[in-house]
């Protein structure tokens, strides 16, 4: 079961006082997510934190393609070695602790009611456990119940850090007309960040998510959150 943890109804806009002295975990399925999605926040609200954690749930060699190859090609290293370079330059950037706990990625056609789906929501739910990240966090940021565009991996991780959360304020990314909060910002200190993230494909062109029409919406000036906090516990569908 899930509540608001506060009435946000008029409190439209993310500001400092959110972030004040607060200890913010981000806990995201790949590595990209946390500029893609939450990037224009980190970069303008780092300044008041007291302390900033990133996690990326997935593994590399999980989130690149061909995926899950026994033998990967020297690109294929290679588009790894830079998605990782490029994750740890963001945290550079940001000033942020850095964690990867290397959990592959479930396949796109996994929905909330498959068996491998729920045992790997347990499997997340125990790994972030073990960072042991959440236990004194002030605020955590985190993938939204619809996965965004969709992504199974994303909604798995959604389910598997609300059901952590505890009484923690857990921000999830949300979309227009769903949100509490909307976050309009200045586009170039997250464009900061998924600069990193450019040159990650392997093919010479560039990585364009302003051109992707699933992930376009996240980089035109605005983000979106949901705020809320467990107060039971929290479980996906059976």
């Amino acid at each position: 079961m899930c509540a608001l943890s506060k009435d946000h109804s008029n409190d439209r806009q993310p500001s400092p006082a959110h972030f004040a002295g607060a200890r913010v975990r981000v806990v995201v399925a790949h590595f990209d997510d946390e500029a893609l999605f939450c990037g224009a926040l980190l970069a303008e609200m780092r300044s008041v934190m007291a302390h900033l954690h990133v996690v990326v749930v997935t593994s590399v060699e999980t989130t690149s393609a061909p995926r899950e190859v026994t033998v990967p090609s020297p690109l294929e290293i290679e588009r790894r070695r830079r998605r990782v370079a490029a994750f740890h330059a963001v945290c550079s950037d940001l000033d942020a602790g850095s964690s990867q706990l290397h959990v592959s990625n479930l396949p796109q056609t996994s929905t909330r009611w498959d068996p491998d789906y729920q045992e790997r929501v347990r499997t997340v739910r125990t790994a972030v456990r073990q960072t042991g990240l959440l236990t004194d966090a002030d605020v955590v940021i985190t993938h939204g119940f619809t996965g965004e565009y969709g992504h199974p991996q994303h909604r798995c991780v959604h389910d598997a850090v609300i059901s952590l959360a505890g009484t923690t304020d857990a921000w999830t990314f949300s979309a227009p007309g769903l949100a509490h909060l909307t976050y309009h910002h200045d586009t170039r200190a997250k464009s900061r960040l998924l600069n990193h993230y450019r040159c990650q494909k392997i093919d010479g062109t560039p990585w364009l998510p302003e051109n992707d029409p699933r992930m376009r919406d996240w980089t035109g000036g605005q983000e979106w959150y949901r705020v809320q906090r467990v107060v039971n516990g929290w479980d996906p569908p059976p």
